[in-house]
């Protein structure tokens, strides 16, 4: 069934409704009103749409952007020039041992410590990257413990503290001593570090002792005053173990001091020097040896000036090189002093 005709006029066509009634004709003005209406309508659904699919794309992206984050291939942050956290890697200066994280730059703090019978035992020590070991008097020697990887929680538990005569320390380093030692001391950051003490065998390889020296198990050094420190080698600790005469020399905390590496410095009298003590030359150059790895090798140290720290050299003239770990530095006046080696 037709439900619509058209219907031929003079004007033309004229279109009927379904009764055979002609159509009235809208307006220009209301048609185009008709058309925007229905525009706006599909304007405003399109609108609802879009935003009910952002707002649910909107959910899914904010819950999946953490575990997309975590994959190893997508970012979900700018790259930036700067450092992180997880990229400063670099190796303490004093020890060679490998570090990552935060480190700031700073300087060592030296503290110079009595090491008699009544001062012992020595809290903190065990901390320390380096130790220098001189004469200090009957039975006495003057420990400069060098922290710098680490420092001691309570520095005024390290006890008794002296001065030196002069000063010793170079550029990168800070001496703390007597009544200006607080109860905890954090080091200036951005300050300089100190230079590497030594060239240091992060691989494993060994060192110069074990290249070019002779096997030890232990060796005896005598102080001018009597002191007499002992060092053992531990071959389960693969550490050269410190005795105070025959007793083990234990810290606060019950541990006994342990390091990786020793080295012997024998080094001029200063014949201007007050006291029954002599004080040493400590610029200059002269013999040495450095034991590592149950190992013992002569050396040979230099120093240009107080503002400069030892150099230490093999028979060739070349730098050492020691396992990493800590370094006891014994001080000995020549003519003054002995050490056996076993």
């Amino acid at each position: 069934m037709c439900t619509s005709t058209r219907a031929r006029t003079d004007e033309g066509m004229t279109a009927v409704n379904n009764k055979g009634q002609p159509r009235r004709a809208l307006p220009a003005t209301e048609k185009q009103e008709k058309r925007s209406r229905g525009k706006g309508g599909l304007v405003v659904l399109i609108a609802l749409v879009v935003l009910v699919a952002g707002g649910v794309g909107a959910y899914f992206v904010g819950w999946l952007d953490p575990l997309i984050s975590r994959l190893p291939f997508i970012s979900s942050t700018e790259p930036t020039d700067e450092p992180t956290t997880a990229q400063i890697k670099g190796e303490w200066p004093l020890t060679g041992i490998a570090f990552s994280g935060d480190i700031a730059s700073h300087p060592a703090v030296v503290m110079e410590i009595e090491n008699s019978a009544d001062n012992r035992p020595l809290a903190g020590v065990e901390d320390a990257d380096l130790v220098v070991e001189e004469a200090a008097g009957d039975n006495t020697t003057r420990l400069s413990a060098v922290f710098h990887s680490s420092m001691p929680s309570d520095v005024s538990s390290l006890g008794r503290l002296t001065a030196t005569n002069e000063p010793m320390w170079p550029q990168g380093y800070v001496v703390l001593r007597g009544d200006h030692v607080p109860s905890a001391y954090t080091p200036e950051p951005n300050s300089p570090a100190p230079e590497p003490l030594a060239q240091f065998d992060a691989a494993g390889m060994g060192g110069t002792a074990q290249w070019d020296g002779n096997m030890t198990n232990d060796f005896s050094i005598l102080f001018p005053g009597g002191a007499q420190p002992h060092w053992t080698w531990d071959v389960d600790d693969l550490e050269w173990m410190r005795f105070e005469g025959d007793q083990p020399a234990l810290t606060a905390s019950g541990t006994q001091i342990a390091v990786s590496n020793v080295i012997v410095i024998n080094a001029a009298i200063d014949k201007d020097s007050p006291g029954p003590i002599p004080t040493v030359e400590l610029v200059g150059e002269g013999t040495a040896f450095v034991a590592s790895g149950q190992m013992v090798a002569e050396i040979r140290w230099k120093r240009e000036s107080r503002a400069s720290m030892w150099q230490f050299f093999n028979a060739a003239g070349d730098p050492i090189v020691m396992p990493v770990g800590k370094t006891w530095i014994e001080v000995l006046p020549i003519g003054q002093s002995t050490v056996t080696w076993n």
